[in-house]
């Protein structure tokens, strides 16, 4: 009998290791609805997959959420799909595979989004289209609902997302967060090698919204998002972690470029820490992001980060490139706590009112009267051909709280009384036309153009320099020289640079710097000043990225389908499948066309490298 209760017991508590499979026939909208309700009450880790390239178009509401979860009431409102529910003891509550379909609202239906789960839920969303979803207000007259134009995650939710296209969704909240393709109301999210595009949040989010949530934003796409009030056209955050009052939070947005994003106040990227949060901002692009709302809120064009009680922003190798604020940082406005930049450009940004524009590229705000510490580090970055409409073409940093080292500042201008663009005739005042304040110099930085020299002991009456000394031309503490900058390039690695043309003063005249350029090239010998290393050479073969191949289901049956980037070499994919052992199970060689499809006859869990040309790719499967 003890046995017996024994292996009953076993059985009670390892159902969570099998997993139900739903295959939908393409178009069957009825279908994947009956699948989520069964899913939700299974008590199993299900997979849902959908046709592969199959097209399900919704045209009516299956139900409408209101007050769900308690105090988020951004997320009420019609839902076209059943809510998700977590299962207690399932670990992965439910995996909906796309399969390369497109899921899209009917033009002539009524306005809902697509999916919406509840609280507790570990969910993921892989390998498709959302298009044309939109959220309405549940309750206009208190402004409820019409959060998350496209895709709801509850609170604490535990939510992953990879090669997904979400396009022309909107949300129409009055409340602080919108999220026109998707918002999250807390926990850990993941989103991976997917396009956000054309999408529109009412107040906060264009595309992406998340309250108290750990992020990580990886090799993601945004474009043409927009804010029609508020900010963060593409990504918005207001802390990364679960409260205001826990420490420590992390948020990562890695390898991610933002194009011809716009909102009223804080251009395409929002990110508010709390209590000890890190934001982490590596190997991004920004181009031609806006901030351009008549308020006085109109910054940071690319980027805004504050931060409470000691957080930090660091922002390395990554370019801010022509994007627009008309008041404060025409790229980036960062406010109190140390923010960090490092093997960064800064090209053509610009704030556009006359007079009080500061900040052509980069704005710092702390009130250090007030009690607020705030500290500006900026290591092995160009800075070049920034405008500030009116003081500080490069930057401005409230307080003088900041330090420059291996860094270039050239022909960036402040237009002053004029603003941006200037009329004909306009000159300026000729003062901070580099820098709108004096930073502490860490040496090895170059400025560029000369300007009025100072003279000891008398205050300069026309330009200020950059940094708290005289300027001598060809001064060994800091050349005011040209530095023969080349136009933004793509010069090799995952953004823009400024390269170095042969006979620059900054070829091996910086010290200490990083151990890799921008593009992560490595620095060798005596290093350069500025974001780009001349002469360094970037390896022809790149190493193989672990993470790079998409596989989906995973796990599968034995259908798969395998997913590349963009930018993949030509010529047909060999997949070899090994098992863990390091034993070579099974090898095909497939087309190029995307997505490819394998399949798997043995069952197990193995690696998978795909090679083609000379690049390879590595991801874990299995199969049951």
């Amino acid at each position: 009998m003890k046995k017996l209760f024994s292996l009953a017991l076993l059985v009670a508590s390892s159902h969570s290791l099998w997993a139900t499979v739903f295959p939908i026939a393409n178009g069957n909208v009825a279908a994947l609805a009956a699948a989520i309700t069964t899913a939700n009450t299974n008590r199993q880790a299900d997979i849902i997959n959908l046709a592969p390239n199959g097209t399900y178009v919704f045209t009516t509401i299956n139900n409408t959420v209101a007050g769900y979860p308690p105090g988020y009431i951004e997320t009420e409102g019609p839902v076209a799909l059943p809510v998700i529910l977590h299962e207690p003891g399932n670990g992965v509550d439910l995996i909906i595979n796309l399969n390369g379909a497109v899921l899209r609202l009917s033009s002539t239906a009524p306005k809902m989004r697509l999916l919406q789960s509840g609280s507790d839920v570990s969910w993921q969303l892989n390998g498709g289209t959302i298009k044309d979803f939109e959220s309405p207000m549940n309750n206009p007259v208190a402004g409820h609902g019409g959060g998350g134009g496209a895709v709801v995650s509850g609170q604490r939710n535990v939510f992953s997302s990879e090669f997904m296209t979400f396009d022309n969704c909107t949300s129409r909240s009055r409340e602080e967060r919108s999220g026109g393709a998707i918002s999250f109301g807390g926990g850990r999210f993941i989103l991976k090698n997917s396009t956000y595009k054309n999408n529109t949040g009412s107040t906060y989010g264009g595309a992406v919204t998340a309250l108290f949530s750990d992020v990580r934003i990886e090799n993601c796409r945004f474009e043409n998002n927009r804010c029609t009030i508020g900010g963060g056209a593409a990504v918005y955050v207001d802390g990364c972690t679960g409260s205001r009052t826990t420490p420590g939070g992390l948020g990562e947005i890695i390898g991610c470029t933002f194009v011809n994003n716009n909102s009223p106040s804080f251009g395409a990227v929002f990110l508010q820490g709390y209590n000890e949060d890190q934001w982490v901002v590596r190997n991004c692009q920004f181009t031609n992001n806006k901030a351009t709302g008549t308020a006085d809120g109109s910054q940071g064009g690319a980027l805004f980060h504050n931060t409470l009680n000691n957080g930090t922003l660091e922002v390395s190798n990554s370019t801010f490139e022509n994007n627009e604020a008309k008041n404060y940082g025409g790229a980036v406005v960062c406010g109190r706590g140390t923010n960090r930049f490092t093997n960064c450009t800064f090209y053509a940004n610009k704030t556009t009112v006359p007079t009080y524009a500061l900040g052509g590229a980069l704005y710092g705000f702390t009130n250090p009267a007030g009690g607020e510490t705030g500290f500006v580090a900026i290591t092995n970055c160009t800075f070049a051909d920034n405008i500030a409409g009116g003081y500080g073409g490069a930057w401005s940093i409230l307080g003088n709280q900041g330090s420059v080292k291996n860094t270039i500042i050239a022909n960036n201008r402040a237009y002053q009384q004029c603003g941006y663009p200037p009329p004909a005739g306009c000159v300026g005042s000729n003062n901070a036309n580099n820098c709108g304040v004096t930073l502490i110099d860490n040496g090895n930085n170059i400025e560029y153009p000369e300007r009025p020299k100072y003279v000891a002991g008398i205050a300069d009456p026309n330009d200020r320099p950059c940094f708290p000394r005289p300027v001598v031309v060809n001064s060994n503490m800091m050349p005011v020289i040209n530095p023969r900058l080349s136009p933004p390039a793509n010069n090799g690695g995952p953004t823009r640079t400024m390269a170095l043309q042969a006979g620059s003063p900054a070829i091996d005249a910086g010290n200490g710097c990083p151990a890799t350029d921008q593009r992560g090239t490595p620095r060798v010998g005596a290093c350069d000043i500025g974001a780009f290393e001349y002469g360094a050479v970037l390896a022809t073969t790149p190493a193989p990225a672990p993470e790079a191949l998409g596989l989906y289901p995973n796990p599968s049956p034995g259908e798969v389908f395998l997913t590349l980037p963009a930018n993949r070499p030509a010529g047909p994919l060999h997949v070899r499948l090994y098992a863990l052992d390091g034993r070579l199970v099974f090898e095909q060689t497939l087309e190029s066309a995307q997505p490819a499809r394998l399949l798997v006859p043995v069952k197990g869990l193995f690696l998978v490298k795909a090679t083609i040309g000379q690049q390879v790719f590595v991801q874990k499967l299995a199969t049951y």
